[in-house]
């Protein structure tokens, strides 16, 4: 029997580790981040270059095992099959065979790695970071072969660190992550586009000249000021910025591009104004102010109301105003379980925002977090300082600072991870609002999951791992469909031991938990699969046989009965992967259920009856067709392909088929018979079709003695599916007594098909069979 993909029972764990892990070939950690990956093998790569090393006869093969490496754990896809199976849980493995020359890594690769205002943009974020969120960005899309991006580079770095704050500025390797540039209809390099607008800059390559591009496309927010009247409908809270100049041409007042810029970053937080002194006055008078520029905490204009700002340079006096501004509240820990009470028992209470600080640490990183009560105006804003509430940040797993996180409505608590931006944090905390039904586990916490009865998603990640972060939104959005299940997540890097004793190996890992049960998932990362995933363990189509069952159900099998059967091991992969193939199996066959049974063994723990049964790797398939009693024949599937299609079409083709192939003689006679005829409409070549023909055969087995079932090839009798009015394949149509032209059935999927038919043929229509049906 052929066995390739499967795990032997022989070896009771994927082989990779007995091997030299693609980490330990780049010599990195397996929580190494993407730019630490790329950093490594830049590192290797001008080491270990045939160029380099040609007296060495084997410098080659070591070159393209390192590379084959890098490929493997830079796609994040790959990277999460490779963590979880290893080597032999890759389907696919990228070409190996060409690599660039010496100086290529040495000039071109990783180009913005080490530039810590650019933003590295990866097919794992460019979508959620970039064209799915109302940040201003400018994003570079360059290819490291090309000169005239090598020449931009020292400008973009240059550029990224006078607009630092003010939006984000990014960069798209297309030689490595083409797909995002193709999506974004990039032709040549390098082209650079300002998001959310996509619009395309086509100017001289200055730093001067990109600044003023970016200021002429963001709002202008900088009005001028001329009285103290001008605000007085402004609430009391108002701060205001206001830069005060003789004249345009004061030499004493920042430039008109500090002005814009400051009003960008402080947008919603603080007014930012202009003053002219020439012009007005008695304002610049009343608070002795000529020249310079000022600070106010509310509407009130005086001298006694002023905090100056002495600096002209733009990065300066955003950081003056980010230490002017109010701090949130800080709390104790029983303050803060007090307010954590409140939120438990009355769901009006606004969400709390919460800033977790270490001592009196205080970082110019930290300054910028002062705009976060402007930005998330719905949340109330406070404070903890861990170090005189250990014992609370000690529990939710709090150690760098400072640290962010939401208790929701109802007291549920969500860490902020993975964000060390402000514009990044702003986004997941609006984010965890949407989602109420997902929380950030404890220790505590997931004990008494795990020992309780109420089935728990969890999903267990690293915050430095890309393909965790794309899989956060996805998760939020099933926790939102799914009303019975309860989601969680559990940071691994905090809580590495218990990720450990749990058997966790890679990053993002989703479990399913009903009491002492536990369900891997395995399936496509997206809401729609995840909740498909939920479903079909909860309420499983498939039937979990034990010893006693299987020798009840198939030993004692009847003649008239089918059973196909999957025989699986909890810890092997390919059985993880035909999982959400087997569920979907099962629901596809259910209108045979009467006489088809789709059933499962889990071999981990019925030892016993798969040894009795002979099965010596998984997964195993077998279908015990019809005609033969009990055991005594069963047919393997030995094809490799496991997915739903290739199972449904072996499994169907053992029943006898009912549909008949028409042509044109026996087409005109089925549609003028006085009996029910259903007909498909169907071309050789066609997809659809294909996939479509088990279930039709399904759809015929339904209905036997009820309705005749054909189907007519449109390739070699056009002119008949022209005249019945076909426009799309397969088409199927339902002939009923006199109604000679036959009713389209519109339903695209067989169990809706059915349906349809059913309530047709019950209708008042001059042919029914209702007492039939």
């Amino acid at each position: 029997m052929r066995t390739i993909h499967a795990c032997f029972l022989l070896v009771q764990l994927c082989a990779p580790i007995l091997a030299v892990s693609y980490y330990d070939v780049l010599g990195i950690r397996r929580d190494s981040t993407d730019q630490e990956i790329r950093r490594a093998f830049k590192k290797l790569a001008l080491m270990l270059h045939p160029d380099k090393n040609k007296n060495d006869p084997e410098a080659q093969d070591k070159f393209l095992k390192m590379k084959q490496a890098y490929e493997v754990l830079k796609d994040t896809d790959l990277r999460r099959k490779y963590d979880l199976y290893g080597e032999e849980g890759l389907d696919k493995r990228p070409s190996n065979n060409n690599y660039h020359s010496w100086s290529y890594y040495e000039k071109s690769f990783g180009l913005y790695d080490d530039d810590e205002e650019v933003v590295v943009l990866t097919s794992a974020d460019f979508f959620q970071s970039v064209t799915s969120s109302d940040d201003y960005w400018f994003v570079n899309f360059y290819s490291p072969g090309c000169s005239h991006c090598h020449t931009i580079a020292p400008i973009w770095r240059e550029f990224a660190v006078r607009m630092d704050g003010v939006i984000r500025v990014g960069a798209v390797n297309c030689q490595e992550y083409w797909d995002i540039c193709t999506n974004n209809g990039i032709r040549s390099y390098p082209s650079l586009i300002f998001y959310p607008s996509g619009q395309q800059y086509s100017g001289d390559r200055t730093v001067e000249d990109l600044e003023d591009f970016i200021l002429s496309a963001l709002p202008r927010l900088v009005i001028q000021v001329n009285s103290k009247e001008q605000f007085s409908e402004d609430e009391d809270e108002t701060m205001y910025l206001l830069f005060f100049c003789q004249d345009r041409d004061d030499e004493d007042c920042p430039s008109d591009r500090t002005k814009y810029k400051m009003a960008i970053l402080l947008d919603g937080l603080v007014r930012v104004g202009l003053v002219y002194c020439s012009v007005s006055k008695e304002l610049c008078r009343s608070i002795g102010i000529e020249s310079g520029t000022a600070f106010f905490p509310t509407k009130i204009f005086s001298a006694k109301n002023v905090q100056r700002i002495s600096s002209l340079n733009f990065r300066d006096i955003s950081n003056e105003v980010y230490d002017l501004l109010p701090k949130p509240r800080i709390l104790s820990s029983e303050d803060l379980e007090a307010e954590i009470k409140l939120l438990e028992e009355d769901e009006e209470v606004p969400s709390l925002f919460l800033k977790f600080v270490g001592g009196n640490l205080v970082t110019s990183e930290d300054r910028s977090f002062n705009r976060l009560p402007a930005l998330l105006k719905e949340m109330k804003h406070v404070s903890l300082n861990c170090s005189h509430n250990t014992d609370f940040c000690k529990e939710y797993g709090i150690d760098k600072f400072p640290s962010f996180g939401v208790f929701k409505t109802g007291g549920i608590f969500e860490s902020i991870w993975g964000e060390d931006n402000l514009q990044d944090v702003v986004a997941f905390a609006k984010a965890a609002l949407n989602s109420p039904n997902l929380i950030t586990l404890t220790p505590k916490l997931l004990h008494e999951i795990i020992s309780g009865e109420v089935p728990w998603v969890i999903d267990f990640f690293a915050p430095w791992c890309p393909p965790c972060k794309r899989v956060l939104p996805v998760l939020r959005e099933a926790s939102n469909l799914v009303s019975d299940v309860k989601f969680g997540t559990l940071d691994c890097v905090k809580f590495s031991a218990i990720c450990s004793d749990m058997g966790i190996r890679s990053y993002p890992s989703m479990i399913l938990f009903r009491g002492s049960q536990r369900y891997q998932y395995a399936g496509d990362h997206s809401a729609t699969r995840i909740v498909e995933f939920i479903e079909d363990t909860l309420n499983p189509a498939a039937i979990q046989l034990t010893l006693e069952s299987f020798d009840n159900f198939i030993s004692l099998k009847p003649v008239t009965d089918i059973w196909i059967i999957d025989f699986y091991a909890s810890w092997c992969g390919p059985c993880q992967h035909l999982k959400p193939q087997w569920g979907k199996l099962a629901k596809t066959l259910v209108p045979l259920n009467t006489f088809v049974h789709v059933g499962e063994v889990d071999c981990v723990r019925e030892v016993h009856l798969c040894s009795r049964e002979g099965i010596n790797s998984y997964p195993t398939i077998r279908l015990y067709p019809q005609g033969y009693f009990g055991k005594s024949s069963f047919i393997p599937y030995t094809s490799y392909q496991r997915d739903l299609h290739s199972l449904l079409n072996w499994s169907v083709k053992t029943i006898p088929s009912l549909v008949l192939n028409l042509n044109e003689d026996s087409f005109y006679r089925s549609t003028n018979s006085v009996e029910p005829w259903l007909i498909e409409f169907y071309l050789p070549w066609c997809q659809p079709c294909q996939v479509f023909a088990p279930r039709y055969e399904i759809i015929a087995k339904v209905f036997e003695g009820v309705l005749k079932a054909g189907k007519i090839n449109c390739e070699y009798y056009g002119h008949i599916c022209r005249q019945a009015g076909v426009r799309s394949y397969p088409a199927v149509k339902l002939y009923v007594g006199s109604h000679k032209r036959g009713h389209f059935i519109e339903e695209d999927n067989h169990l809706s098909i059915i349906e349809e038919i059913r309530e047709y043929l019950s209708s008042e229509t001059p042919y029914t069979l209702h007492d039939e049906l």
